[in-house]
């Protein structure tokens, strides 16, 4: 058999297709996450011209954009008259189950990270970490924000269900925390406990506003400041570490659980989320791999890394709880080991 015929089947015949239709694709939902073109369709189908006159867009702007929207499955085309596919109803708008817009939206910044990649590669990382590009553009703190809230009101009935807060526990510690989504979501399960909750400023413009919506602005306490080296307090019965450990080094996150164990009463309970890069590695975890090399210049890490990482701590072995559907990511539960 010749190398040419053991090809991939699926390759198109005009070979920057590969490159031209999912760069596109990809650009027309962050441009629709942008211009809100999901949410006009929310309610009911539009006509062209009645949905470029709700985006306050060209008609020819976005006849384009509807048109490569609905070849990729993100609306349906009944002649001049357009609507939001079941899938993008479903994510990208208010009337769905998790509005995910925010997520595009924050991918139009990401993208700029993302056009130097072949610098990041030769680098092994980005020239510019993302928390310093948040410090130097304001308006990207709150973009990111209320896209990882989007993804907490997503993950918070998994986090509640799954973890089960001590009978008399108290105090909850929230790292990396930024929306508030999670405390709030602990505090309105288990009434007897408070929180604090530490992340950088950056990342904390609309927290306490969230906080006082809820009506816990009593149970749950803003400290700004990076991970590394804030002060934390001690004497905490859980400690949620949430999508967190993929932006630090090894040597971080070996700190990192030295410093929950130091801060959790003997017994504590330890709450991980990451995305493993255990093998086989999907793509979805592919992806998500080389985007951290672009912005952070870090990595996922396996659930060996974890599993030495909190035994030096002194954590019992976790325990792992993958989540459905897969791209939502693992819990490990950890136990702080009983001082002998």
């Amino acid at each position: 058999m010749s190398d040419e015929s053991k090809r991939e089947p699926n390759f198109p015949e005009l070979p920057m297709a590969d490159v031209l239709v999912p760069m596109v694709q990809s650009a027309a939902l962050i441009a629709a996450g942008q211009l809100g073109l999901f949410e006009a369709l929310a309610e009911k189908p539009l006509v062209l011209s009645a949905l470029a006159a709700s985006l306050k867009c060209d008609l020819r702007g976005v006849r384009d954009l509807a048109q490569c929207l609905a070849t990729c499955g993100y609306l349906v085309r009944e002649g001049d008259t357009y609507s939001n596919a079941p899938h993008a109803q479903r994510w990208f708008t208010s009337k769905g189950q998790i509005d995910y817009a925010p997520g595009l939206r924050w991918s139009g910044l990401s993208w700029q990270l993302l056009s130097g990649l072949a610098e990041s590669v030769r680098r092994g990382g980005p020239e510019t970490m993302l928390w310093s590009l948040m410090e130097e553009k304001p308006e990207w703190g709150p973009t990111f924000s209320r896209y990882m809230e989007a993804f907490a009101r997503h993950l918070g009935p998994d986090l509640v269900a799954n973890v089960a807060v001590a009978s008399g526990a108290t105090r909850l510690l929230d790292l990396g925390g930024s929306h508030g989504l999670h405390s709030i979501a602990f505090c309105r399960a288990h009434p007897e406990l408070s929180a604090v909750l530490i992340d950088h400023a950056s990342a904390l413009t609309e927290t306490g506003a969230t906080i006082a919506n809820a009506g816990l602005q009593g149970r749950i306490t803003l400290r700004p400041g990076d991970l590394r080296d804030a002060d934390w307090g001690s004497d905490y019965d859980v400690v949620l570490l949430l999508s967190v450990a993929h932006n630090q080094t090894a040597a971080d996150n070996a700190d990192l659980m030295t410093r929950i164990s130091r801060a959790l009463r003997p017994g504590g309970l330890l709450v991980i989320h990451e995305y493993l890069a255990d093998a086989p590695i999907s793509p979805y975890g592919a992806a998500f791999q080389l985007a951290l090399l672009s912005e952070t210049g870090t990595q996922q890490w396996t659930s060996l890394d974890f599993a030495g990482w909190l035994d030096h701590a002194g954590f019992a072995p976790p325990r792992r709880v993958p989540l459905m559907p897969a791209d939502k990511g693992t819990l490990m539960l950890a136990k702080r080991r009983p001082v002998d």
